[in-house]
């Protein structure tokens, strides 16, 4: 399956693959940085973007299958994947698989258990899908005070006030019109990363210590117990989404992970 992408860099493949309702344009400070070690693929997964939903159910496998495709289509086999948030847990996916020579999660999905953490995930996607629109048209107003913008994005980052307004309204666009958004939210967001199951490759998870969607303090716990031999890295100062808070510091955590 092709996706939209961007391309950059030479060296080692590695596969960028963003979260739901966002696309390929959160990686913009971070690919640049890793373009110089690696050959880099940004894309947009199925349904987000500009990339076509899926014909099929938009299951984390489905998902990961069309990732595996769209590499091998490039004429990468085996190649280092990261992700942030969705993209985390098809990263892990990946790992898990054997398919990834490396893996890289973002504060992954994949570990948040029990009623209240997994209704407090998808009430607050659904609720920033629906308010995007109106978030899109106040944006200019909202983006003249640090304060207000740190407060709007409390669940996603710590630091939404560095993202240029511009680039805020390009996320919120890409998730207001996002097609596959509903189907994911519904098929994909739940997954559940395996206890028991030793890696093949090298995995790292990487969690903002102030991400307030799936929560450090618990989630990155659970990921500690399931995953006992991958690295885990906390990401000092940054939310759920580390992309807006410190591209730097993801870059170097990706580069560090892939080698």
């Amino acid at each position: 399956m092709e996706l939209s992408h961007v391309r950059e860099g030479s060296g080692p493949p590695l596969l960028l693959v963003h979260g739901i309702g966002h696309s390929l344009a959160c990686w913009r400070q971070v690919t640049p940085r890793l373009a110089a070690s690696h050959e880099v693929y940004a894309i947009d997964l199925p349904g987000f973007g500009e990339s076509a939903p899926l014909a099929g159910t938009p299951t984390l496998a489905a998902l990961a299958e069309a990732c595996t495709a769209f590499m091998a289509s490039h004429g990468h086999e085996r190649f280092h994947a990261a992700g942030n948030s969705l993209g985390g847990g098809l990263s892990l996916h990946l790992a898990l698989e054997g398919t990834a020579l490396s893996a890289c999660a973002l504060s992954p999905v994949g570990f948040a258990e029990g009623a209240w953490e997994r209704s407090v995930l998808q009430l607050t996607l659904l609720s920033s899908r629906v308010a995007a629109p109106a978030i899109i048209r106040a944006l200019p107003a909202l983006g003249r005070s640090r304060t207000v913008l740190r407060a709007m994005h409390f669940s996603y980052a710590a630091h939404a006030d560095r993202v240029p307004v511009p680039e805020l309204r390009a996320t919120y666009e890409s998730l207001a019109a996002a097609p596959g958004f509903a189907a994911t939210r519904r098929h994909a967001i739940n997954w559940r990363c395996p206890a028991g199951r030793r890696p093949p490759v090298p995995v790292t998870v990487a969690w903002g210590d102030k991400d307030r969607l799936l929560l450090y303090g618990r989630q990155s716990a659970r990921a500690r117990e399931r995953l006992p031999t991958a690295t885990h890295v906390t990401l000092e100062d940054c939310g759920h989404l580390p992309t807006w808070d410190d591209p730097a510091l993801v870059a170097a955590t990706i580069r560090a992970a892939a080698g």
